[in-house]
């Protein structure tokens, strides 16, 4: 497909919702979709829609998954480098960045970040402190490394005390270093992870710079540039070139050369000056993200949970705009049947849904006989990731000789008939997690839940973050702490009186309401007003 001009006309107010991660059409991407849709219903604002080129081709296509109408949208792609997007923002009077993580200081005129739970400090006790912001200060101004070109988004490998950030390169990749002194030898340290099987000494093909003489050598992972500048400038930049680069799989269009942890600049000999430089830059990713939250007027949360924890992290204010659910979408069987549901993407690590307790919460309760007659469904996109696919697999190999059934991809029709049939709803994510050291592995909101609400399932789901926001103990369902108060709430559940399971159908399907299209409009409007003329 030919990739149209990214320029846009000057005859409405134009906005780019910007989402690299589009093709994976999870949550975020619907809630992303929703804000789009109520904009380009505007007729004096045009929409575009950002992303990068891989398996989504057409917006046809994302309507039907999303569910929602963006026909009067358009649809461009871009390099997936931050510059590239920076640069594409100063031609819009509104952007808007849906992208999870993103660390883009936008342009526009007016510019949006839509936060679906925010990146966590290295140090959360000093990001809460007056020195932090002090020492932020000094640090963006005498940091002496910044990145130019060749780096893709950070993101974060493994998981747990084992995970890593850093950036992925392109084959070549470059980087500024401020003002440089003329004849005085500095050496930058450029460290990665080895995620390829090509050992990095092979991999780089040469360093240059700009100004002066470098030169290089490779320990273990870490690339070692020493340069000497041949005269006094604001800055010189240094690049490295790669011999080759690889794609991770067919839906990624990204060419990945290495993966850069850290970038330090230190200066000849030791000093307290580096050994500084060196514990600063550990922190310094997440300074950055500090100042890059100033580069929005106005910051959008999914739920008071991810307002909540903005506010705790980074000391900032935002404007909720709960996820549009098109519940008109969801029915009620009058004959509902002897099912559990469960519906959550089926991976491995991060805010894992916690699919294995709660098949192992069922199987306890069959063998005891409490729940004869029942089954158990569990719905969810997949990954082809190995260690994804091991968890689906671990799924199914727990599942065997019991009632349960796992839909992997199960089309949207069928989901919505589990839906319908369905009388109670599990919800499990955060269990076992500490929400004081990693709240963001816990549900921000919770979009199936207020799905199965709007079908009329009970739900029973875990009493933490975003669920508390949906779901009212013995009012419109039942929260629990631990995989026992989970049987027991399913249980008493199960011996409700017939009249009673009615009421609370009832008003589960008048909680889930609260967060219809329309309600999510209105959010949208009040949020936006102040940016964007005529949204009334």
């Amino acid at each position: 497909m030919e990739t149209p001009s990214l320029s846009p006309s000057s005859s409405a107010l134009t906005v780019c919702v910007y989402d690299a991660y589009f093709s994976t059409m999870g949550g975020g991407e619907k809630h992303m979709a929703a804000i789009a849709e109520f904009l380009s219903r505007i007729p004096s604002v045009r929409v575009d829609i950002v992303t990068h080129a891989g398996e989504v081709s057409d917006l046809e296509r994302l309507s039907t998954k999303l569910r929602v109408d963006l026909s009067r949208c358009r649809l461009r792609f871009l390099n997936e480098l931050p510059c590239d997007i920076e640069t594409l923002s100063e031609s819009y009077d509104v952007f808007i960045n849906a992208t999870h993580y993103s660390s883009v200081k936008p342009r526009a005129k007016k510019n949006v970040l839509l936060c679906f739970f925010p990146m966590m400090p290295e140090l959360r006790k000093l990001s809460r402190s007056r020195l932090f912001k002090h020492l932020l200060r000094s640090l963006d101004q005498h940091d002496r490394i910044q990145r130019e070109s060749g780096f893709y988004f950070r993101e974060k490998i493994g998981k747990y005390f084992s995970r890593v950030f850093g950036r992925w390169t392109d084959q070549q990749c470059s980087f500024t270093v401020k003002q440089p002194v003329a004849g005085t030898s500095a050496r930058v340290v450029v460290q990665t992870l080895p995620l390829r099987t090509t050992a990095l000494s092979k991999l780089i093909k040469g360093v240059t710079s700009t100004n002066g003489t470098v030169s290089y050598r490779v320990h273990n992972n870490t690339i070692l540039i020493d340069y000497i500048p041949e005269k006094d400038s604001d800055a010189l930049t240094l690049t490295v070139n790669l011999k080759s680069t690889f794609r991770p799989r067919n839906t990624d269009t990204r060419d990945l050369g290495i993966f850069v942890t850290r970038i330090v600049h230190r200066h000849s000999g030791i000093s307290i000056r580096n050994l500084f430089q060196a514990t600063a830059s550990r922190l310094f990713e997440s300074l950055r993200y500090y100042n890059y939250l100033d580069s929005y007027d106005v910051i959008l949360v999914n739920s008071q949970y991810t307002r909540a924890w903005l506010k705790k992290l980074w000391d900032r204010d935002a404007a909720i705009v709960y996820p549009s659910v098109d519940v008109e979408s969801f029915t009620s069987s009058p004959k509902k049947k002897n099912i559990l549901l469960s519906v959550g993407r089926f991976f491995e690590g991060s805010h894992n849904k916690k699919h294995l307790m709660m098949i192992r919460a069922f199987k306890e309760l069959y063998l005891m006989g409490r729940l004869r007659g029942w089954e158990y469904h569990l719905c969810g996109g997949t990954h082809p990731e190995p260690q994804h696919q091991a968890y689906l697999k671990r799924m199914q190999l727990e599942a065997i000789g019991y009632p349960i059934y796992i839909h992997a991809d199960i089309p949207a029709t069928d989901l919505l008939k589990l839906y319908s049939d369905a009388q109670i709803f599990w919800h499990a994510a955060g269990y076992g997690e500490d929400e004081e050291r990693e709240p963001d592995k816990f549900e921000h909101f919770g979009i199936t839940t207020v799905e199965a609400m709007a079908a009329g399932c009970i739900p029973v789901v875990i009493g933490k973050a975003g669920q508390l926001e949906i779901v009212r103990n013995d009012v419109n369902g039942f929260t629990w702490q631990t995989p026992q108060e989970l049987q027991e709430q399913t249980l008493r559940v199960i011996q409700l009186t017939p009249q009673r399971k009615q009421i609370l159908s009832q008003q589960a399907m008048q909680s889930a309401s609260q967060f219809s299209r329309e309600a999510c409009e209105q959010q949208i409007q009040h949020a936006l007003q102040p940016l964007i003329p005529n949204l009334s």
